[in-house]
């Protein structure tokens, strides 16, 4: 089995929004630094960034949506990802003051994962539910905290590829060994 096979694998959809999401953190989080130099918003880049990303997992998530055992907890994932893409282009193009951008930017990052983690967790037992409630409390944690200390906008991207993309490895993994 090949790497696109892999990864275009329904049964393999949490390893592929795993890695997905991890290294698109991950590459946020140089995108953030403007290290290209390119003269747009580095928010613009890091939404096209994503965009792009998710296209491969979300395609793939639709496709197996047919298995109904999961179809609620994929079209929530689908269309929330893509609600809080557009609702951080909404804001980088229509909201005017730069520190309500700036925090309502970087929560999206976190509190919108919190409830897809918790829906996931709430659809989910033994392990998985774990797993992914342990995430749900992180990210809405982390996402309160940016509130307070909005100096959390610094790590942020680094922090959600560990607390959103390694949960999904992480579940993957134990599937496998189960499995």
């Amino acid at each position: 089995m090949d790497v696109t096979d892999l990864l275009l694998d329904e049964s393999n959809l949490d390893l592929n929004w795993g890695i997905t999401v991890t290294v698109a953190y991950l590459l946020s989080f140089v995108l953030s630094f403007n290290p290209l130099g390119l003269s747009y918003p580095v928010e613009y880049q890091i939404v096209a960034l994503w965009f792009v990303a998710v296209s491969l997992p979300v395609g793939v998530t639709v496709k197996e949506m047919v298995d109904s055992r999961f179809v609620k907890i994929n079209i929530a994932w689908a269309a929330l990802i893509l609600a809080g893409l557009l609702g951080n282009i909404y804001g980088i193009l229509y909201l005017v003051d730069e520190q309500i951008l700036f925090i309502t930017y970087y929560q999206k990052w976190f509190l919108l994962p919190a409830a897809l983690f918790a829906y996931t967790a709430y659809r989910m037992d033994g392990y998985s539910r774990k797993v992914y409630g342990a995430s749900a409390v992180l990210n809405l944690v982390y996402g309160m905290g940016l509130f307070v200390a909005p100096v959390l906008a610094v790590p942020a991207f680094l922090v959600a590829a560990a607390i959103q993309g390694v949960p999904m490895l992480l579940d993957w993994r134990h599937y496998r060994e189960q499995g």
